[in-house]
This record gives structure tokens, sequence and C-alpha cells, in this order.
């Protein structure tokens, strides 16, 4: 996200600075002798995105304060489920996870944004994965409205046993809307459960949470799992929003 608003600043600019450019360089000749209506409107249009620019940048640094508050309480929270992640499931506290989603603002191409991970291990792990209503555990939770559990790890070995062309033939609700070489990435994940965090104010699903963990459980969604995920989709909701400035969060 970061860098596509480094790369929409750099368009603003770019944009009204070609055509004052090549008129200075009088670039093709004689081309800009009649044009000053577009030379006065470029002109504007670079005072403006420059000063756009500068003010982002003072905005982002007197906020950078209330961005770090907002990292610093929600890697608090996520920790504190890791911890209580390990403790119910006897589990390696190395290979726990939890990640909290929001739901991308806007009618199209709405998708779960990772807006903070914690994992004190390197494995199992995917980057940036992109994650749509339907697709994955965490996005069958969040067009479920409710919450999902898998044996992931029996879902990856059944599916090479049946190999790609047949895994592809499955409906995308029976494949989790994985195509193959997306399935190939989360061979490392045994457990997954996740939950939507529901807007108690709206009773709608602004986002979702996912704890992946290593175990042989026979039932996945015990009242104690259920129970941490009620309450980390809460303590979740109890976080003021993110400054405006914001725009990601980091994965520790």
């Amino acid at each position: 996200m970061l860098q596509l608003r480094w790369l929409w600043q750099a368009l603003i600019i770019a944009f009204p600075a070609a055509p004052v450019t090549l008129a200075q360089l009088n670039l093709p000749q004689g081309y800009w002798a009649d044009k000053n209506a577009i030379l006065y409107i470029s002109v504007i249009l670079l005072v403006l995105g420059v000063s756009s620019s500068i003010i982002s940048e003072i905005a982002a640094s007197l906020q950078a304060p209330a961005v770090r508050r907002f990292n610093d309480e929600l890697y608090k929270v996520l920790l504190a489920t890791l911890i209580s992640v390990t403790l119910k499931t006897e589990s390696d506290m190395f290979k726990v996870g939890v990640h909290a989603f929001r739901i991308s603002k806007g009618p199209f191409r709405r998708r779960l944004i990772n807006i903070g991970s914690a994992r004190l291990g390197s494995e199992p792990k995917m980057v940036d994965p992109r994650w749509t209503r339907g697709k994955g555990v965490v996005g069958k939770a969040w067009h479920e409205g409710n919450c999902v559990g898998v044996r992931w790890d029996r879902v990856y070995k059944e599916a090479q046993k049946l190999g790609r062309e047949a895994w592809e033939n499955k409906a995308p609700a029976d494949r989790f809307g994985l195509n193959w070489q997306e399935l190939w990435l989360t061979g490392g994940y045994r457990i997954i459960v996740a939950a939507p965090i529901i807007d108690a104010a709206t009773g709608t699903i602004s986002g979702c949470v996912a704890i992946d963990f290593p175990g042989d459980a026979a039932k996945l969604l015990t009242p104690e799992i259920q129970l941490i995920l009620r309450d980390v989709t809460t303590k979740l909701q109890e976080i003021p929003r993110p400054p405006l400035v914001w725009t990601g969060a980091p994965t520790r």
C-alpha cells in the first residue's frame, strides 16, 4: 500500500510536469506557441501536486506517534492471543501464527487486507497472499460469517494425491478458491481456524482473524478455541481506528 501511495504521488507530479518541461525545451519545435492555456493549467496542477506531497509528508510525520501506538496495541492483542493458543493447544509457540485482517473499502474487488500478524518463528509463512471472499480458510470465514476450522495438512495431502488437473477441476468452494500454484504455497500449515470480526454497531463483518498452529486435534473448534477467537475479535474492535496516514502494519 505504501508503494502505491508513492507511485500515485509521483504520477500526480509527473503528469503536469511533462508539458511544462517539453515547452521549456521547445519540443516538438513550435508546438507550444499557442498552448498557453494547457501550460497554465499544467503549472497550477504541478504546484498543487507538490503541495499535496509536502502536506502528506507533514501529516505522516505528525501522526507517526499515533501510528506507532496503533501498531503496538494491535500487536499486544495478537501476541496475547498467540500465547493463549499455545497454552490451550500445547503447541510449539514458535509455530503458532495469529493474523488480523480488515475488509478493503469500495464496492469492487473487495479483499482482506492484513493489518498485523504475530509469529515468533519463521515458518510456516506466505508472502502477501491475496484473500478474497470465499478464498482460503479466512476467506471462507468471511463468506460464511462464522468460525471455520480446517485440518489443512490433510487438505494439502489429499490434493497432492489427486494431482493438479483433478484439483483445479473441483468446484471453487471445494478447493477454497485456490489454484494449484496457490495451494503449493500452503504446504507448511497444519491446523487453521478463522473467525469474522463483527461490527457490534452495525452487525456487519468488518474483518477476520486467522490462527494457524500445529497439532493432531480431532476436534478443531473446541470451546477453548472458539473462546479465544471471540476474545481476539472483540479486543480488535476495541482498538481505535488507525490514523488516516496509516498505510499498513508490520509483521512481527
